[in-house]
């Protein structure tokens, strides 16, 4: 007889990982975080921010 027919099925086993994913290098870093404070300032600039928020968000990046 066959062997699937008698329930003997080649077993397959399959595993996932999770992986973290590299940071961005150091090099550019620095140019992220200026990008970013200047579209704060540009936010502010144009009344969509208020001073206390801009502030805020100024702190959250150079502290990373």
């Amino acid at each position: 007889m066959p062997p699937h027919i008698l329930g003997n099925w080649p077993r397959i086993e399959i595993i996932f990982s999770c992986v973290t994913t590299a940071k961005p290098s150091s090099a550019t870093a620095p140019q992220d975080k200026y990008d970013r404070l200047s579209k704060l300032k540009t936010l502010l600039d144009a009344g969509a921010i208020t001073q206390q928020e801009y502030e805020e968000e100024k702190k959250k990046v150079l502290s990373e």
